[in-house]
């Protein structure tokens, strides 16, 4: 059961990560229109699609129960736990305190988030490059016994048949690993 509750928690965190900037843009939208924030999140709520959908309910119920939509924006970035929406949360709560204009640093954020995500995508593309030749590296000795075997069996006879073959394969091993 451990294992199955990180794995749902992680789809609904990837699932949440991947919707948090169309519900930027449609809140950034939504509030250039003219819409207050709350009116903003009332219609993310209704144009967007689970599981991003619960949070701004749960946004919602909270304010119609007294709650401040300040407050209720950061109890959604603190049950949520992503970097993202506590930078989205954070920016329009200072901003709200400060005052300035919403819908703009709705973009600013989105777009922000964006970017990231390209970088760590590059960044990720290219270490998987660097784990895979390192892979390859360490499959390579093995790899070259087995040919070695299926073109003449005798090539590999020692390896397999003497002190010193199997030394030799104690040392390979401890090497890649």
């Amino acid at each position: 059961p451990y294992g199955w509750i990180r794995y749902k928690r992680k789809v609904y965190r990837d699932t949440m990560d991947s919707q948090l900037v169309d519900a930027m843009v449609l809140m950034a939208n939504a509030m250039k229109s003219g819409l207050s924030l709350l009116q903003a999140v009332e219609m993310a709520a209704a144009e967007m699609k689970p599981p991003i959908v619960h949070q701004f309910e749960s946004v919602q119920k909270e304010v119609q129960l007294g709650t401040g939509i300040d407050q209720a924006l950061l109890a959604m970035s603190e049950r949520v736990n992503l970097p993202d929406l506590e930078i989205a949360v954070h920016s329009i709560v200072t901003l709200r305190e400060t005052g300035g204009n919403l819908s703009e640093t709705f973009m600013t954020v989105a777009n922000t988030i964006v970017e990231r995500k390209k970088v760590e995508g590059k960044i990720g593309s290219l270490t998987a490059q660097g784990v895979y030749q390192g892979a390859g590296m360490c499959a390579m000795p093995f790899v070259m016994a087995g040919l070695f075997y299926l073109m003449d069996p005798n090539y590999m006879y020692y390896m397999f048949n003497s002190t010193i073959g199997w030394l030799t394969w104690l040392v390979v091993i401890v090497l890649d690993a």
